[in-house]
Protein backbone atom coordinates (compact mmCIF):
# COMPACT_ATOMS: atom_id res chain seq x y z
CA UNK A 1 0.00 0.00 0.00
CA UNK A 2 3.00 2.40 0.95
CA UNK A 3 4.03 4.34 3.64
CA UNK A 4 1.12 7.60 4.17
CA UNK A 5 1.40 11.03 4.62
CA UNK A 6 -0.18 12.94 6.88
CA UNK A 7 -1.24 16.13 5.29
CA UNK A 8 -3.47 18.85 6.91
CA UNK A 9 -6.65 20.97 6.39
CA UNK A 10 -9.36 17.79 5.27
CA UNK A 11 -11.46 19.22 3.07
CA UNK A 12 -14.68 17.54 1.31
CA UNK A 13 -14.53 14.48 -1.41
CA UNK A 14 -14.97 16.60 -4.23
CA UNK A 15 -12.22 19.16 -3.15
CA UNK A 16 -9.76 15.83 -2.20
CA UNK A 17 -10.94 14.56 -5.96
CA UNK A 18 -10.49 17.99 -7.63
CA UNK A 19 -6.91 18.03 -5.68
CA UNK A 20 -6.40 14.45 -7.00
CA UNK A 21 -6.93 14.95 -10.68
CA UNK A 22 -4.47 18.03 -10.48
CA UNK A 23 -1.99 16.02 -8.49
CA UNK A 24 -1.96 12.47 -9.83
CA UNK A 25 -3.75 12.65 -13.12
CA UNK A 26 -2.28 15.67 -14.71
CA UNK A 27 -1.42 16.33 -18.33
CA UNK A 28 -3.98 13.12 -18.80
CA UNK A 29 -6.39 14.83 -20.97
CA UNK A 30 -8.46 11.32 -21.33
CA UNK A 31 -8.15 10.28 -17.79
CA UNK A 32 -9.36 13.94 -16.27
CA UNK A 33 -12.29 13.93 -18.75
CA UNK A 34 -13.26 10.26 -16.95
CA UNK A 35 -12.68 11.42 -13.94
CA UNK A 36 -15.00 14.36 -14.26
CA UNK A 37 -17.65 12.43 -15.83
CA UNK A 38 -17.26 10.04 -12.35
CA UNK A 39 -17.68 12.75 -10.51
CA UNK A 40 -21.50 13.96 -12.10
CA UNK A 41 -22.56 10.57 -11.58
CA UNK A 42 -21.43 10.62 -8.18
CA UNK A 43 -23.11 13.65 -7.30
CA UNK A 44 -25.92 12.70 -8.76
CA UNK A 45 -26.32 9.72 -6.47
CA UNK A 46 -25.49 10.98 -3.34
CA UNK A 47 -24.50 15.22 -3.38
CA UNK A 48 -23.93 15.28 -0.07
CA UNK A 49 -20.59 12.53 0.12
CA UNK A 50 -18.18 13.23 2.22
CA UNK A 51 -14.61 10.98 2.62
CA UNK A 52 -15.46 10.04 6.01
CA UNK A 53 -18.80 8.30 4.60
CA UNK A 54 -17.00 6.17 1.87
CA UNK A 55 -17.85 3.25 3.36
CA UNK A 56 -18.30 -0.40 2.09
CA UNK A 57 -21.81 0.07 2.32
CA UNK A 58 -21.77 2.95 0.01
CA UNK A 59 -19.47 1.39 -2.69
CA UNK A 60 -22.40 -2.07 -2.72
CA UNK A 61 -25.47 0.94 -2.57
CA UNK A 62 -23.15 2.97 -5.56
CA UNK A 63 -22.21 -0.24 -7.48
CA UNK A 64 -25.86 -1.21 -7.58
CA UNK A 65 -27.23 2.51 -8.46
CA UNK A 66 -24.92 1.69 -11.33
CA UNK A 67 -26.89 -1.55 -12.71
CA UNK A 68 -30.46 -0.56 -11.77
CA UNK A 69 -30.47 2.80 -12.36
CA UNK A 70 -28.29 4.04 -14.58
CA UNK A 71 -27.95 0.13 -16.48
CA UNK A 72 -24.23 -0.18 -17.06
CA UNK A 73 -22.78 -2.87 -17.68
CA UNK A 74 -21.18 -5.12 -15.07
CA UNK A 75 -17.65 -4.15 -17.01
CA UNK A 76 -18.44 -0.47 -17.27
CA UNK A 77 -19.90 -0.78 -13.57
CA UNK A 78 -16.32 -2.29 -12.46
CA UNK A 79 -14.28 0.61 -13.99
CA UNK A 80 -15.88 3.22 -12.57
CA UNK A 81 -15.47 1.67 -8.99
CA UNK A 82 -11.83 1.09 -10.24
CA UNK A 83 -11.39 4.73 -10.54
CA UNK A 84 -12.93 5.79 -7.29
CA UNK A 85 -10.84 2.63 -6.22
CA UNK A 86 -7.70 4.71 -7.15
CA UNK A 87 -8.79 7.38 -5.93
CA UNK A 88 -9.55 6.45 -2.05
CA UNK A 89 -5.95 4.57 -2.56
CA UNK A 90 -4.51 8.08 -2.98
CA UNK A 91 -6.75 9.51 -0.32
CA UNK A 92 -5.20 6.58 1.84
CA UNK A 93 -1.51 7.35 1.11
CA UNK A 94 -1.99 11.19 1.49
CA UNK A 95 -3.28 11.08 4.72
CA UNK A 96 -6.96 12.41 4.04
CA UNK A 97 -8.32 9.35 5.14
CA UNK A 98 -7.79 6.61 7.96
CA UNK A 99 -9.00 3.34 6.36
CA UNK A 100 -9.21 2.15 2.38
CA UNK A 101 -12.44 0.20 2.19
CA UNK A 102 -11.62 -1.48 -0.86
CA UNK A 103 -9.06 -3.62 1.21
CA UNK A 104 -12.11 -5.75 1.76
CA UNK A 105 -14.12 -5.31 -1.16
CA UNK A 106 -13.77 -7.19 -4.43
CA UNK A 107 -14.71 -5.27 -7.83
CA UNK A 108 -15.85 -7.77 -10.15
CA UNK A 109 -13.20 -9.08 -12.90
CA UNK A 110 -14.06 -7.54 -16.77
CA UNK A 111 -15.05 -9.96 -19.30
CA UNK A 112 -15.23 -9.16 -22.30
CA UNK A 113 -16.22 -11.99 -25.64
CA UNK A 114 -14.54 -12.14 -28.81
CA UNK A 115 -14.50 -9.09 -31.00
CA UNK A 116 -17.86 -9.05 -32.59
CA UNK A 117 -17.31 -7.39 -36.60
CA UNK A 118 -18.56 -7.41 -40.27
CA UNK A 119 -16.99 -9.76 -42.81
CA UNK A 120 -14.89 -8.07 -45.75
CA UNK A 121 -17.74 -9.79 -47.76
CA UNK A 122 -20.64 -8.08 -45.97
CA UNK A 123 -18.15 -4.49 -45.85
CA UNK A 124 -18.09 -5.13 -49.73
CA UNK A 125 -21.75 -5.51 -50.40
CA UNK A 126 -22.21 -2.15 -48.01
CA UNK A 127 -19.57 -0.43 -49.92
CA UNK A 128 -21.24 -1.46 -53.22
CA UNK A 129 -24.43 -0.62 -52.31
CA UNK A 130 -26.95 1.92 -54.28
CA UNK A 131 -27.89 3.96 -51.78
CA UNK A 132 -29.95 7.39 -52.92
CA UNK A 133 -30.40 9.15 -49.58
CA UNK A 134 -27.30 11.18 -48.89
CA UNK A 135 -27.26 11.14 -45.43
CA UNK A 136 -27.03 7.18 -45.45
CA UNK A 137 -24.37 7.67 -48.26
CA UNK A 138 -22.04 9.56 -46.03
CA UNK A 139 -22.82 7.17 -43.17
CA UNK A 140 -22.03 4.25 -45.57
CA UNK A 141 -18.79 6.33 -46.61
CA UNK A 142 -17.57 6.79 -42.88
CA UNK A 143 -17.72 3.24 -42.06
CA UNK A 144 -16.33 1.92 -45.30
CA UNK A 145 -13.08 4.56 -44.64
CA UNK A 146 -12.94 3.86 -40.66
CA UNK A 147 -12.90 0.34 -41.73
CA UNK A 148 -10.01 0.74 -43.80
CA UNK A 149 -7.84 2.64 -41.83
CA UNK A 150 -8.89 1.12 -38.91
CA UNK A 151 -8.87 4.57 -36.21
CA UNK A 152 -11.64 5.34 -33.43
CA UNK A 153 -14.33 7.72 -35.02
CA UNK A 154 -12.86 10.66 -32.97
CA UNK A 155 -9.80 10.52 -34.31
CA UNK A 156 -11.54 10.08 -37.91
CA UNK A 157 -13.34 13.38 -37.14
CA UNK A 158 -10.09 15.32 -36.82
CA UNK A 159 -8.19 13.62 -39.74
CA UNK A 160 -7.10 15.99 -42.46
CA UNK A 161 -5.06 16.40 -46.01
CA UNK A 162 -2.50 16.94 -43.85
CA UNK A 163 -2.76 13.82 -42.22
CA UNK A 164 -1.88 12.07 -45.65
CA UNK A 165 2.08 12.36 -45.86
CA UNK A 166 2.51 9.99 -49.48
CA UNK A 167 0.56 6.85 -50.00
CA UNK A 168 0.22 7.03 -46.71
CA UNK A 169 -2.52 8.17 -43.68
CA UNK A 170 -0.43 9.03 -40.74
CA UNK A 171 -1.79 10.53 -37.09
CA UNK A 172 -1.34 9.92 -33.32
CA UNK A 173 -4.40 8.65 -31.59
CA UNK A 174 -6.18 10.53 -28.73
CA UNK A 175 -6.20 8.11 -26.42
CA UNK A 176 -2.62 7.33 -26.64
CA UNK A 177 -1.55 10.95 -27.10
CA UNK A 178 -1.06 11.82 -23.34
CA UNK A 179 0.66 8.86 -21.81
CA UNK A 180 2.19 6.16 -24.81
CA UNK A 181 2.18 8.59 -28.05
CA UNK A 182 2.82 6.95 -31.34
CA UNK A 183 2.09 7.23 -34.85
CA UNK A 184 -0.03 4.65 -36.64
CA UNK A 185 0.85 4.98 -40.50
CA UNK A 186 -1.74 3.26 -42.60
CA UNK A 187 -1.52 2.90 -46.55
CA UNK A 188 -4.45 4.33 -48.93
CA UNK A 189 -6.32 1.88 -50.72
CA UNK A 190 -8.29 2.81 -53.58
CA UNK A 191 -11.30 2.26 -51.56
CA UNK A 192 -9.63 4.87 -49.16
CA UNK A 193 -8.68 7.40 -51.61
CA UNK A 194 -12.05 6.90 -53.78
CA UNK A 195 -13.99 8.16 -50.32
CA UNK A 196 -11.76 11.09 -49.90
CA UNK A 197 -11.87 12.18 -53.49
CA UNK A 198 -15.63 11.62 -53.17
CA UNK A 199 -15.66 15.05 -51.38
CA UNK A 200 -12.90 17.08 -51.48
CA UNK A 201 -14.00 19.10 -48.71
CA UNK A 202 -12.27 22.69 -49.25
CA UNK A 203 -11.91 23.46 -45.00
CA UNK A 204 -9.36 20.52 -45.92
CA UNK A 205 -11.14 17.32 -43.81
CA UNK A 206 -11.23 14.27 -45.06
CA UNK A 207 -15.07 13.43 -44.66
CA UNK A 208 -17.92 15.90 -43.54
CA UNK A 209 -19.32 15.85 -40.17
CA UNK A 210 -22.36 13.60 -38.82
CA UNK A 211 -24.46 14.18 -35.80
CA UNK A 212 -22.49 12.47 -32.59
CA UNK A 213 -25.84 11.62 -31.34
CA UNK A 214 -27.45 9.87 -34.36
CA UNK A 215 -24.55 8.04 -35.87
CA UNK A 216 -24.71 4.68 -34.22
CA UNK A 217 -28.65 4.63 -34.07
CA UNK A 218 -28.50 5.24 -37.99
CA UNK A 219 -26.18 2.63 -38.15
CA UNK A 220 -28.00 0.56 -37.02
CA UNK A 221 -30.72 1.40 -39.59
CA UNK A 222 -28.25 1.54 -42.47
CA UNK A 223 -27.06 -2.18 -41.93
CA UNK A 224 -30.62 -3.53 -41.34
CA UNK A 225 -31.50 -1.78 -44.24
CA UNK A 226 -29.02 -3.43 -46.80
CA UNK A 227 -30.24 -7.14 -45.03
CA UNK A 228 -26.70 -7.53 -43.33
CA UNK A 229 -28.54 -9.66 -40.37
CA UNK A 230 -26.19 -12.58 -39.38
CA UNK A 231 -27.05 -13.63 -36.07
CA UNK A 232 -24.05 -13.41 -33.96
CA UNK A 233 -23.45 -14.47 -29.92
CA UNK A 234 -22.19 -11.47 -27.49
CA UNK A 235 -21.72 -11.62 -23.61
CA UNK A 236 -25.01 -10.17 -22.22
CA UNK A 237 -24.07 -6.99 -20.12
CA UNK A 238 -25.59 -7.97 -17.10
CA UNK A 239 -26.10 -11.85 -16.79
CA UNK A 240 -21.96 -12.36 -18.97
CA UNK A 241 -24.26 -15.08 -20.50
CA UNK A 242 -24.33 -15.81 -24.27
CA UNK A 243 -26.93 -14.30 -25.80
CA UNK A 244 -27.90 -14.11 -30.02
CA UNK A 245 -28.10 -11.06 -31.93
CA UNK A 246 -28.88 -9.96 -35.30
CA UNK A 247 -25.24 -8.02 -36.25
CA UNK A 248 -27.33 -4.93 -37.20
CA UNK A 249 -28.18 -4.43 -33.99
CA UNK A 250 -24.94 -3.90 -32.09
CA UNK A 251 -23.72 -2.11 -34.93
CA UNK A 252 -21.32 0.90 -33.84
CA UNK A 253 -18.79 3.12 -34.91
CA UNK A 254 -16.27 1.05 -33.06
CA UNK A 255 -16.93 -2.16 -34.99
CA UNK A 256 -15.65 -0.18 -37.95
CA UNK A 257 -12.55 -0.35 -36.10
CA UNK A 258 -12.47 -4.17 -35.55
CA UNK A 259 -13.50 -4.75 -39.15
CA UNK A 260 -9.95 -3.47 -39.85
CA UNK A 261 -8.44 -5.60 -37.29
CA UNK A 262 -9.85 -8.52 -37.13
CA UNK A 263 -9.78 -8.47 -41.23
CA UNK A 264 -6.16 -8.20 -41.21
CA UNK A 265 -6.03 -10.95 -38.48
CA UNK A 266 -8.02 -13.50 -40.21
CA UNK A 267 -5.64 -13.35 -43.29
CA UNK A 268 -2.54 -13.97 -41.05
CA UNK A 269 -0.98 -10.52 -40.45
CA UNK A 270 1.23 -10.20 -37.84
CA UNK A 271 0.15 -8.23 -34.76
CA UNK A 272 2.95 -6.22 -34.75
CA UNK A 273 2.21 -4.75 -38.24
CA UNK A 274 -1.25 -4.30 -37.16
CA UNK A 275 -0.38 -2.45 -34.09
CA UNK A 276 1.50 -0.11 -36.33
CA UNK A 277 -1.50 1.25 -38.35
CA UNK A 278 -3.95 0.74 -35.62
CA UNK A 279 -2.18 2.43 -32.70
CA UNK A 280 -1.65 -0.47 -30.26
CA UNK A 281 1.34 -1.21 -28.61
CA UNK A 282 3.46 -4.38 -29.63
CA UNK A 283 2.32 -7.47 -28.83
CA UNK A 284 -0.27 -5.94 -27.31
CA UNK A 285 -3.43 -8.69 -25.49
CA UNK A 286 -6.26 -7.15 -27.13
CA UNK A 287 -4.80 -9.29 -30.38
CA UNK A 288 -5.56 -12.04 -28.63
CA UNK A 289 -9.48 -11.74 -28.39
CA UNK A 290 -9.67 -11.30 -32.12
CA UNK A 291 -8.07 -15.42 -31.97
CA UNK A 292 -10.63 -17.27 -33.63
CA UNK A 293 -11.74 -20.91 -35.66
CA UNK A 294 -14.41 -20.53 -37.98
CA UNK A 295 -15.75 -23.44 -39.13
CA UNK A 296 -13.80 -24.09 -42.28
CA UNK A 297 -11.14 -24.49 -40.05
CA UNK A 298 -13.01 -27.17 -37.97
CA UNK A 299 -14.58 -29.00 -41.38
CA UNK A 300 -10.54 -29.11 -42.24
CA UNK A 301 -9.48 -30.91 -39.06
CA UNK A 302 -12.62 -33.09 -38.85
CA UNK A 303 -11.89 -34.32 -42.56
CA UNK A 304 -8.60 -35.09 -41.41
CA UNK A 305 -9.98 -38.34 -38.95
CA UNK A 306 -12.83 -39.47 -41.65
Amino acid sequence: MGKKIKTQNSNTFWDRYDQYISERIVGQNSTIDSARTLIKILKKFKPDLTLEGFKIQFITEFHKYLIDVRHCSENTASTQLARIKSFIKYSYVRGWIDNNPFLKYKINAQVYGKPVYLTLEERDKIFNAKIEIKKFELLRDILIFQSLIGCRICDLRKLTTLNIVGNNLEYIATKTKDENPRSAVIPLTKKALSIINKYNLPNGKLLPEYSKCEINVDLKFLLDSLGIHRIVTIPDGNTRMGKQVRICDIASTYMARRIFIGGLYKKGVKDAIIASMSGHVKDSKAFGRYYDVDNDERQAAISLIE
